[in-house]
């Protein structure tokens, strides 16, 4: 066993990862690294703050977070919270979201160019990370977006640094932006596990060594999640984060629905949400081609949800408007347990439908690729609010949408082939740092794409962190093929 741990001091090691060609030594380059990256960051979000309100706009959502309502995770609610009390209010709350896009973009591409060795790293990674719409619209919106993905930006950081040096400190601090990012967002769960198969798959160190290392990381990740909890449930909720998942299947499930198949709601209600599902899917099934029909399923969830069930319930089903937040989410997993249950294959198709949607971004693709319909009044919720989100089709310049689409799609298929490839080695203690960190990228890929399939719809704000995490992929995919180039190169 002790054959297999590197004794050398941490400090005398050197940075694993891709060797660039060229004439710059190792501290020049990493200060082109630096530089780079400053530089973009600096430039684009100094762009993005010229556009910004000075107060956020909000949704139906901001202010459950606003006022800390103890069905959402409590960490933004917090910001917000702390904000208001140093200004006396959330005016140019849009400016502290976007700095802190803004550092977080700025750690991310500083250590994975210097994991890469490789100042393309952010000159090219910087501008397409913050092309994404969602990461770019992101701080103008009192939603939890912004601080989500500053906080998973800095926990890959981290993930890069132990990579590249080894040292505990770093998984430490990635566990603690994960629990973070965690209770922002629930889906942030799905990155917790990255510090502990860091540490436990370190073929650097003896496996038991590794195992304690990850027991540190788990103890940070509990601690925080606790305290957590705790502030939920000392403001009455219940010892949990707080998730709003059944609301969210809502969505899906009413949309499967016929007549007779809810017996949970009062009449007329249950008619109602009966046509509308029926309708709702004939306007999916008519449309001409597959971004089409994909934003249509995505708007169905919100005609038949928002359009006709909730403000219909809230006068007509007493049970429904007497519960608070958390009471709606159980009436609302026990409408949709009965009808996905009825209906399994039409749901599974939807999360199918869901999937691809947040893997080609429907919403973007180019008009001579795609149709709208002609009367967007035929959908209840462009009808009732003028608000068509789901169907509405964007024009994004070419310029960014071909990177976009490209990172998207291509860091998609690779994690399919990673997952199965690095596996083996992976698993056996034999992979490298790099490639335990890249394995574990895109299992969080995949399970977050499924996750999010199954539960909501697939609108492109559900993809803000996996587009970080394609970007590292596809960046680490073409250093090794240039390495193949450059024989002075090396991957740990």
């Amino acid at each position: 066993m002790s054959q297999r741990i590197n004794m050398v001091p941490l400090s005398a090691r050197r940075p694993a990862g891709f060797a660039f060609p060229g004439r710059f030594a190792w501290r020049g380059m990493d200060l082109w690294i630096q530089g780079v990256a400053l530089l973009l960051t600096g430039l684009l979000t100094f762009r993005m703050a010229r556009k910004l309100p000075a107060v956020p706009l909000t949704t139906g959502d901001s202010y459950a977070y606003q006022y800390l309502f103890n069905y959402r995770p409590p960490f933004y609610g917090w910001l917000i919270n702390a904000w208001q009390a140093v200004t006396g209010g959330v005016e140019y709350l849009p400016l502290l979201q976007l700095a802190l896009v803004g550092i977080g973009v700025f750690v991310f591409a500083v250590e994975l160019g210097r994991m890469l060795r490789s100042p393309l790293v952010p000159l090219l990674g910087v501008p397409v990370l913050l092309m994404h719409p969602g990461i770019h619209d992101a701080p103008s919106w009192m939603m939890t977006e912004a601080p989500f993905i500053a906080l998973v930006l800095a926990g890959l950081a981290m993930q890069c640094r132990f990579v590249r040096r080894g040292g505990l400190d770093a998984l430490l601090v990635a566990a603690a932006c994960f629990t973070l990012a965690t209770l922002t967002r629930s889906t942030g769960m799905a990155f917790l596990p990255l510090p502990l198969l860091a540490a436990l798959f370190d073929r650097r160190v003896a496996l038991r060594l590794g195992a304690l290392r990850a027991a540190s990381c788990a103890g940070i990740s509990l601690v925080c999640v606790l305290i957590g909890m705790t502030w939920t449930w000392s403001r009455g909720g219940p010892f949990e984060i707080g998730s709003w998942a059944g609301i969210s299947v809502l969505g899906k499930s009413l949309v499967l629905a016929r007549p007779g198949e809810l017996p949970l709601l009062p009449e007329p209600l249950a008619t109602q949400v009966a046509e509308a599902a029926g309708v709702a899917r004939e306007l999916t099934a008519e449309q001409p081609d597959l971004a089409a029909r994909l934003r249509a399923q995505i708007q169905a969830s919100s005609d038949v949800r928002y359009a006709v069930f909730w403000p219909t319930a809230e006068t007509d089903w007493p049970e429904w408007a007497a519960a608070d937040g958390r009471e709606r989410d159980r009436l609302a997993k026990a409408i949709s347990a009965p009808l996905i249950a009825a209906h399994r294959w039409e749901y599974l198709q939807m999360v199918a439908n869901d999937w691809i949607s947040l893997v080609i971004h429907p919403h973007y693709w180019p008009a001579a690729f795609t149709s709208t319909p002609a009367d967007r009044h035929r959908f209840a919720a462009c009808a009732q609010t003028e608000t068509c989100w789901g169907i509405d089709r964007y024009d994004f310049p070419l310029f960014g949408l071909v990177p976009l689409m490209s990172v998207s799609v291509l860091g998609t298929l690779a994690t399919l082939l990673l997952i199965p490839l690095a596996a083996w080695p992976v698993l056996r203690r034999r992979g490298s740092p790099m490639l335990v960190l890249m394995w574990g990228g895109a299992m969080v890929v995949q399970g977050t794409l499924l996750a999010t399939a199954a539960a909501e719809a697939g609108h492109m704000r559900y993809t803000v962190a996996l587009h970080a995490i394609d970007i590292m992929l596809l960046a680490w995919l073409v250093a090794m093929a240039v390495r193949r180039r450059a024989p002075q190169g090396a991957l740990a």
